[in-house]
Formats: structure tokens, sequence, C-alpha cells
């Protein structure tokens, strides 16, 4: 969930917080704001306070085409939720390892009710 403000008459929108790392490649703006709108998508599955830490690796040891390792962790409390997914484009990998983090997040959510109802 994005957070909104104005001020000064500029529209600001707050993304949800994690560090990004990189090896061996560069992020474009293009990919930066899908990682921002996939990250967002699984902020309503996670309670503060919580880490949200992504890591995107272009292997080198590949002569053929690229392979690009998206890591994601989501630390809550004493709980790490992970996945990683590797693709042919930085877009695919990002796309795949948070539809994975999604399915493990709605997994111990759907946990979560069980265990209170």
């Amino acid at each position: 969930m994005n957070a909104v403000y104005l001020r000064n008459n500029s529209l600001y929108i707050l993304h949800m917080k994690y560090s990004l790392q990189t090896e061996h490649i560069d992020i474009t703006e293009g990919d930066q704001a899908l990682i921002d709108e996939k990250m967002d998508r699984i902020e309503k599955y996670v309670s503060v306070p919580f880490v949200a830490d992504m890591r995107i690796v272009k292997d080198q040891h590949h002569t053929t085409g690229d392979v690009i390792m998206c890591k994601v962790n989501i630390s809550q409390g004493k709980k790490v939720i992970h996945a990683d997914r590797t693709a042919g484009t930085v877009q695919n990998a990002v796309d795949e390892t948070i539809n994975a983090l999604q399915s493990e997040l709605r997994r111990e959510h759907d946990k979560k009710k069980e265990d209170h109802s």
C-alpha cells in the first residue's frame, strides 16, 4: 500500500521500503519502477516491523545468454521468508521471484488465520 501525500504542490508516493543490492548489473529506471511496483504488491502480507532485502546478480560464468538471479528475504521477528529465481532478464527474474514470495507469504498468512480460529 503506497502512502501518497502532497507537499508544496508536488505529489509524492512512498513505496514499501526495502534494500536493493546488485552485482555485475545496472538497474534501469524502468527496472526500478517494476521492482517498486512488485514489492508494493507483497506489502499487504507483512506486518510491521519487517526487513526486506532484494539482491539481483548477473551470472558472469555463462557464455551464452544472460542469467539473472533475483533473491528476496523478508524478516519478521524470528521468521525469514525467502524466494529466489533465475531468468534471462531482470524483469522476468523479479516477476518470478515476487510471485514465489507472494505465494509463500499467502501460505504463512493463511496459516496464521487458521491458528487464530
